[in-house]
């Protein structure tokens, strides 16, 4: 690995995913028009955060070249609810911009645990969606935002066009997609301790609720209606269920976690749920939805316990596959400080969005991870196939000691790890990472959200330089500047 000066600015998500939330503001900006009263402000000296919450990596002001959003924390003189702007201006140099947001908080020590694109009102430009989520409340609890680009990279609060968009007892991480396929991004949510039980519930449980999208930026919770594929079964719920085993018994079970694709090639989304257990078939939900109404059949695999993981073509035969990881999180001294890990799976999809496991595709040596705190899919090589990082914390408890991350590359025989070749093998305390091609040069490149507020909160972490420029896709070189 090399060591090269470049100038450039990436930043991601940080620390443990709680959940936020809060009392709604009333917004009366209108949506529809820019924020232009808001002056620019010079841009002063910075710092690296200790932590980022969230991040973001994405052309903001419609000029070609990708820019970096994120929420600092951690450092004692930064906001935890402020949300910046890094700028590039088109060689990978990067300049903050004020001024940036209209923000509608709820609690002064939130912060935006997850963030994402979406084309929220149909116009030219990327708008931003988040779940803001407060660490100093015992229930984590939580809101979604959502904020309307200007066209000019700042950025207005319209959270008031989410209905429903709070919660307790609860984090969130969101998938976007046009689920009720009308063309516009709708988004559901899942993860997180979100108030519910995992069996027989009878109240209502916000991971699986669907948001849909009416064309101009406004998302309200629709009912979704649930086939049984095995009976024929068919009710609706306010979010997604499955195991109804008749018409007269209405056991079912809800969803705590779930990836978005389309597993059946026919077009439409389809999702599967992470099963924290072996006491349950792993459900996938096949999209039979029309524009406005929900619709999906459920399909089981065998039973096998899934606590993450990422779709992409492993055996390259059209079809997404499931690469996942059980995890480690114990409250245990021995397991914090050791090198014990969990294995990582690969499990083959037929065409259906029926799984298979089928380890072949995976070294015999493949190191396993601890607890991933993300799944990315992108094509580090541009070989036209997807490959997969594994941003991985370590044990999943105080004092967050931090593990070695992954890079599997897709080849035709399956899975090949090149992290210690390509990256580091240094035990960081990496909270996720964001991924894109910040110099223009075809290739795309990472920021590792690396904990650089090592110490009391992370004795055995190791701080490690976040931003990793591509060299062509097998060697990534490590940048020397402070971010």
């Amino acid at each position: 690995m090399k060591n090269i000066k470049y100038s450039g600015i990436i930043f991601g998500l940080l620390l443990t995913a709680c959940g936020g939330g809060g009392n709604s503001d009333n917004n009366s900006h209108n949506d529809n028009q820019p924020n232009i009263n808001q002056p620019e402000q010079p841009t002063p000296e910075t710092s690296p955060p200790g932590g980022i919450a969230s991040s973001l990596i994405f052309d903001t002001n419609a000029d070609g070249f990708k820019d970096i959003v994120f929420n600092p924390m951690s450092n004692s003189n930064e906001s935890f609810n402020s949300m910046e702007i890094y700028l590039n201006d088109g060689t990978g140099q990067f300049e903050l911009k004020q001024n940036t947001f209209e923000m509608t908080q709820l609690k002064g020590q939130n912060y935006q645990v997850f963030m994402a694109t979406i084309n929220a009102n149909q116009d030219d430009f990327i708008d931003i969606i988040t779940v803001e989520t407060d660490p100093e409340e015992i229930d984590f609890s939580m809101r979604i935002h959502l904020y309307l680009a200007n066209g000019d990279g700042s950025f207005r609060d319209a959270t008031a066009n989410i209905s429903n968009e709070m919660y307790q007892n609860g984090w969130a991480n969101l998938s976007i997609a046009d689920f009720d396929n009308d063309g516009f991004d709708d988004f559901i949510m899942g993860g997180g301790s979100i108030t519910c039980t995992f069996e027989n519930a009878e109240t209502p449980c916000a991971a699986g609720t669907i948001y849909l999208n009416n064309g101009q930026g406004h998302f309200t919770p629709a009912n979704i209606t649930i086939v049984e594929s095995s009976n024929g079964y068919t009710h609706q719920f306010s979010s997604l269920r499955y195991g109804a085993l008749s018409a007269e018994d209405g056991y079912v079970y809800q969803i705590y976690d779930l990836l978005a694709g389309d597993l059946n090639n026919n077009g439409k989304v389809d999702l599967i749920s992470h099963i924290y257990s072996t006491n349950s078939q792993v459900p996938s939900f096949i999209n039979q939805s029309t524009p406005g109404n929900l619709k999906f059949e459920v399909h089981y695999s065998a039973h096998f316990r899934t606590q993450g993981g990422a779709l992409l073509d492993v055996n390259r035969d059209g079809f997404k596959d499931w690469v996942t990881s059980a995890s480690i999180s114990a409250n245990n001294p021995d397991i914090a400080s050791s090198t014990e890990t969990v294995p990582l799976h690969v499990l083959i999809n037929n065409g259906q969005g029926i799984f298979t496991l089928d380890d072949s595709y995976l070294s015999p040596n493949q190191r396993g991870v601890q607890h991933a705190r993300a799944w990315i899919v992108s094509d580090f090589d541009n070989d036209g196939f997807e490959d997969l990082l594994i941003p991985d914390h370590g044990n999943d408890w105080r004092p967050f000691p931090g593990f070695a991350n992954l890079l599997l590359m897709n080849r035709a025989n399956g899975m090949e790890d090149i992290t210690y070749n390509a990256l580091s093998d240094k035990k960081t305390y990496t909270h996720n990472a964001a991924v894109g091609d910040i110099n223009n040069d075809g290739y795309v490149d990472i920021f590792f959200n690396n904990s650089l507020a090592v110490g009391a909160g992370h004795v055995e972490a190791i701080p490690e330089t976040r931003l990793w420029i591509n060299q062509g896709g097998l060697e990534f070189s490590e940048s020397e500047q402070a971010l």
